[in-house]
Parts: structure tokens; sequence; C-alpha cells
């Protein structure tokens, strides 16, 4: 499966230097989804450039990052976000899936891109 995920440059680099990613954050409690940890979005049903316009004030811009996982790593969850194409209060449902640790063991880069506020400039990896 290619998923997709907007991220810290420190969560980034600890990635890259090979370090397994830790986050068992509920974010049930926070109300308008079921995840815990880790959120990412299936890359065959989401452009990333897209998703930015209802996800940006959530993530982070410093990086979006695609990898190759395989699905039994995720759990299948969901994301109640505002509608960028909507009227104020207009929200959308989403698929999305998380997962409370990954590595370069079990996500593979495929590419990503930085500083995603100005321009998605995609670096490949493969």
């Amino acid at each position: 499966m290619k998923v997709f995920r907007f991220m810290s440059m420190k969560e980034f680099k600890e990635y890259q230097v090979g370090n397994v990613l830790f986050n068992d954050k509920n974010h049930k409690k926070l109300g308008r989804t079921d995840s815990i940890g880790f959120c990412f979005m299936d890359y065959d049903e989401e452009i990333p450039e897209l998703a930015y316009e209802y996800l940006s004030g959530i993530v982070s811009n410093d990086v979006c990052a695609v990898f190759e996982v395989d699905k039994s790593c995720l759990t299948e969850s969901y994301g109640v976000y505002a509608d960028p194409y909507g009227d104020f209060f207009d929200t959308r449902t989403k698929v999305e899936y998380c997962c409370q640790s990954y590595s370069k063991d079990n996500f593979k880069l495929l590419s990503y891109a930085f500083d995603i506020n100005n321009d998605f400039n995609w670096i490949e990896t493969v």
C-alpha cells in the first residue's frame, strides 16, 4: 500500500537515521477521529497537494513523505476535517490509517517534499 504523511523535520530525520518512531497519542480524545498514533492517508485515494488544503493548520508543513507499506502494519480509521470548498461549518470525513510505531524496517520511503507551504517539490528516492 502507498501512503503519505505530513511530518516535522525532526520526525523525518529520526526516520532517515533508522530509528523506530513511537506515538501512542489517542486522537479520539480530541474528537472527530478514531486514530491512535501516527496518521497516514492512502496515496491512491488522495493527492497530497489536495489533502494539504484541508489538513493545513493541523499537520506539520516541514515534510510530506510517501511510503510503501504492507497494509497489515496499519489500522484503518477516519478523520473529520473542514471542507475547504464548502461553507464555513462544512466538513468532510476521510479514511485514514494509523499505527503506533514505524521505521525503515516496515515503511519504505518512495519520495518526499520539503517546505510544502510554498510548493511540493518532490524528491524521488527510488
